[in-house]
């Protein structure tokens, strides 16, 4: 979710996730509606959750669609084991408004990521729900792990931060975040360390989570302080290029991500091809095997194009329709398969063709 479309209000809440916003204008009366929810991202523009009141967040319409092991539904553990969560942050300083455990990302009743949960009020937590701890003798019954990481020297107010939650879904490693691709030592938990995730898959949210009144003072619900107001979830300052894999991204694959802030277009990836020389008759049409080819989807709204090119040889003596090609004169050839995007092209490794116009020749008497 790039959120980079300029056209979050309260009038027209849509963007590229097409979702709905959510909000407790009803059960919470003194919350309102801001003017705007963007802002400035990373790179274009990012949502911005950053007000007082109860929880509004972006509903994505979307979830992980996990389908779940023997267990029994709903609170068995999916199938995959990892879940992998990406997403550049920005903590407003000197936040006035009423937070507490301000979700950045999170499935609800499922796992979340998110910062100042009353016990760990500069840093960032992951909570995981589930039913199965660390202890393998525990096969049922609902608990939860939430895992608190510290803030760093330099603190998140006022700067962008990479953040990469990796969370085993099986409860089999302590789930992990990374802080500007290094991965961060926990320094406590809330019930157990280890928990394995449940498959019920419920939307996911960026910026807070939904309203539930009646659970007020619950971890599935809010907050309240000393007074007994009720705390928001709201994340407080701006989300920008959330990102989700269901797999374990590995550290080099984090790096990467905290080195590039917005998607960065790469050449598409053609898989290799032999390249021992063929002995093809001239003037005879041969169909040749097209190598697979992989792309990520960028530049927006470009679209693939491949075909066979003539690299070394008369490219006037070769017909190339699709993946037939014609030899017309005999020679030495070199063609290439490539793939472009629109603005990045990669050419295969060469194919070497020899044609003749030769053949065998049988006298019959």
């Amino acid at each position: 979710w790039g959120l980079n479309t300029n056209r979050l209000t309260a009038a027209a809440i849509r963007d590229e996730v097409s979702g709905t916003a959510v909000s407790s204008t009803a059960t919470v009366p003194w919350w309102i509606w801001p003017v705007k929810t963007v802002a400035t991202g990373v790179q274009g523009y990012a949502f911005q959750p950053d007000f007082s009141g109860s929880n509004i967040c972006w509903d994505t319409n979307t979830n992980l669609d996990e389908t779940p092991t023997i267990e029994g539904t709903p609170n068995s553990r999916p199938t995959n084991q990892h879940v992998t969560i990406s997403a550049w942050v920005w903590v407003r300083p000197n936040d006035t408004n009423n937070v507490a455990g301000g979700i950045v990302i999170g499935q609800n009743q499922s796992w979340d990521l998110e910062y100042a949960h009353p016990s760990n009020p500069n840093g960032f937590s992951i909570m995981q729900q589930g039913f199965k701890a660390d202890d393998a003798t525990v096969t049922s019954g609902i608990g939860y792990s939430i895992v608190h990481f510290p803030a760093p020297a330099t603190p998140f107010a006022g700067r962008w931060t990479h953040l990469v939650a990796v969370l085993d879904r099986w409860g089999v490693d302590a789930n992990a975040l990374y802080n500007d691709g290094v991965k961060t030592a926990h320094t406590s938990y809330i019930g157990n360390q280890k928990r394995a995730g449940r498959s019920n898959n419920a939307d996911i949210f960026i910026g807070g989570r939904p309203w539930a009144g009646n659970s007020i003072g619950t971890y599935n619900g809010n907050y309240t302080n000393e007074t007994g107001e009720v705390l928001s979830r709201c994340f407080p300052g701006i989300i920008d290029e959330v990102k989700i894999w269901k797999r374990k991204l590995s550290d080099g694959e984090i790096a990467y991500l905290a080195a590039n802030p917005a998607p960065q277009n790469r050449e598409p990836q053609i898989d290799a091809i032999g390249t021992p020389a063929r002995t093809f008759r001239t003037r005879t049409a041969h169909v040749l095997a097209a190598p697979a080819v992989y792309d990520d989807g960028l530049p927006s709204g470009s679209s693939l194009s491949t075909g066979w090119v003539v690299v070394s040889g008369d490219a006037l003596d070769v017909t190339i329709t699709g993946n037939s090609v014609v030899f017309d004169q005999e020679g030495e050839y070199v063609l290439r398969y490539f793939a472009t995007d629109g603005a990045c092209t990669t050419y295969s490794e060469p194919f070497h063709v020899r044609a003749v116009s030769g053949g065998t020749i049988m006298i019959v008497r």
